[in-house]
């Protein structure tokens, strides 16, 4: 009778396993086997682990952009600019929306407010280091334009957005090649 408990045991213990790491989208080996019901001579089993025991792993909000600095797509801060060089220095930022802005937010203690934070994005700003690039002569610049994504040349650009703003920004050859202003409602 006791391995049969411990079978059983086992048996409950991978099902909650499997069950819990498809809730939090892993995957898990499950095997379809159908339990016995326990008979009135049988022991009570011990109870099962709960899904805080066996969850091996907890995922961590994603942020979007480029995980590498120096390259792909990425969010900042716009700190300052100086358009005769067409240099901009920025503070890279940890960008989250949609979802994994609520996960950041709870990851952070960060509770939501007003204009969408903590539930269309969060900002999430680690280190201070600041860097400075050349923005491209043919590069896509847009800017926010009475609630449109509108191209505009650097000039306009950066005389409408000041420092302080988000701004997104795609980086190739050490140069950025799309540059667009990050609307915070």
């Amino acid at each position: 009778m006791r391995t049969w408990n411990l079978i059983t045991t086992v048996l409950v213990a991978g099902l909650i396993a499997g069950a819990t790491a498809a809730c939090d989208g892993g995957s898990a080996a499950t095997t379809s086997v159908a339990a016995p019901p326990p008979t009135a001579r049988s022991a009570p089993a011990s109870p099962a682990p709960s899904p805080a025991r066996t969850r091996s792993h907890v995922s961590k909000a994603e942020y979007s952009g480029s995980q590498d600095p120096r390259s792909g797509t990425q969010y900042a801060i716009l700190k300052s600019s100086e358009l005769s060089t067409r240099r901009i220095t920025y503070d890279l930022i940890e960008w989250y929306d949609g979802e994994e802005a609520v996960r950041a937010c709870a990851e952070d203690g960060e509770k939501p407010a007003e204009n969408d934070y903590c539930v269309g994005y969060y900002i999430r700003n680690n280190n201070k280091k600041l860097r400075t690039l050349t923005v491209d002569p043919d590069a896509s610049i847009r800017v926010m334009v009475l609630g449109e994504m509108k191209p505009v040349d650097l000039s306009r650009f950066l005389s409408e957005i000041g420092n302080g703003n988000v701004i997104r920004f795609d980086i190739d050859a050490n140069r950025i090649t799309k540059l667009e202003h990050v609307y915070l409602p």
